[in-house]
């Protein structure tokens, strides 16, 4: 009987662990920008434009200054599959492209979500991504959380 018991206790934690695997892996994120940007909602395709160098100023001339989170973390990899819509092999040829023609320089890469915020905080015209757990940080004192469409969630 004890073994039976035992063996129950230890399904109910593996099931357990794996169900928190799977929420930390769906960890949302969110789009923060510094709060000088005259915004308050994102298209996806604006978003694309923005991390691709096509969007270089906002509605008032504040030069964009999009940082991104390392792309080979989990919300980083979410964020080129579900937003961008491309791996990050494919993002750096377009960023090669961009950078030759001189057009517009290639957005900062960051380690942690905490530099993306620090970053955005003090840039004016700052656009960056973090998950969605720091929505409360103090970090973010001088930055919005922007709205973004449903079936965009990264």
């Amino acid at each position: 009987m004890r073994q039976k018991r035992l063996v129950f206790l230890l399904l109910l934690v593996w099931m357990m662990v794996g169900m928190l695997a799977q929420v930390a892996a769906q960890q949302k994120g969110l789009v923060i920008v510094n709060k000088s940007v005259p915004v308050d909602s994102l298209s996806q395709s604006e978003l694309q434009k923005i991390f691709t160098g096509k969007i270089q100023n906002w509605e008032n001339n504040l030069k964009v200054k999009p940082v991104l989170l390392d792309p080979k973390s989990d919300l980083g990899k979410r964020f080129f599959d579900k937003v961008l819509e491309m791996s990050a092999r494919e993002y750096n040829r377009i960023w090669l492209k961009t950078i030759f023609s001189g057009s517009s320089p290639r957005p900062l890469e960051m380690s942690t979500p905490e530099q993306v915020m620090e970053y955005v905080a003090q840039k004016d015209g700052g656009i960056g991504i973090i998950p969605a757990e720091l929505a409360e940080s103090e970090l973010l004192e001088n930055c919005k959380v922007l709205k973004i469409p449903a079936d965009m969630k990264f």
